[in-house]
C-alpha cells in the first residue's frame, strides 16, 4: 500500500486519450534484493464506466498482454507503473497495442535521462 501512495505521490504521469501512465523509476537503494531490475506494474479495474466484471476483465486483459508484448523496451529498469484506462468506450486491443508501445517509449526515454 505504502508503493502505491508514493508512486501517486512522487510518479510522472504520461496522458495519451485511451490510458493514463503513473511511472516512477526507483533508486539502486530502493530496491531490495528479490526485485532489484525489476519492473512493477498494477492495471487498476475501470469500476465506474464498466459495472460488469466481463469488461472490466476484458480491458485488463488486453492492457496486460500489450504491456508485456512492449515492454522489452525497458530492459529492466526497476520501473514502479500503474495504467488507467481512460475512455468510456471499449477500444480494440489494436488501438491499445499502439498506446501502450508510445507510452513505454516516452517512459523509456524519460527513465534514461534520471
Amino acid at each position: 500500500m505504502k508503493a502505491i501512495e508514493e508512486l501517486i505521490a512522487k510518479g510522472h504521469y504520461v496522458n495519451l486519450g485511451i490510458i493514463r501512465c503513473c511511472y516512477l523509476v526507483r533508486k539502486e537503494e530502493e530496491q531490495t534484493p528479490e526485485n532489484r531490475g525489476l519492473n512493477r506494474i498494477m492495471v487498476p479495474e475501470p469500476k465506474k464506466p464498466y459495472p460488469t466484471a466481463m469488461k472490466q476483465n476484458l480491458l485488463k486483459r488486453r492492457m496486460r498482454a500489450a504491456y508485456r508484448r512492449r515492454a522489452h523496451c525497458l530492459d529492466a529498469l526497476g520501473i514502479d507503473m500503474m495504467f488507467v484506462y481512460n475512455t468510456k468506450e471499449v477500444i480494440p486491443y489494436a488501438d491499445i497495442h499502439e498506446t501502450m508501445g508510445r507510452i513505454l517509449e516516452k517512459v523509456c526515454k524519460a527513465a534514461a535521462k534520471s
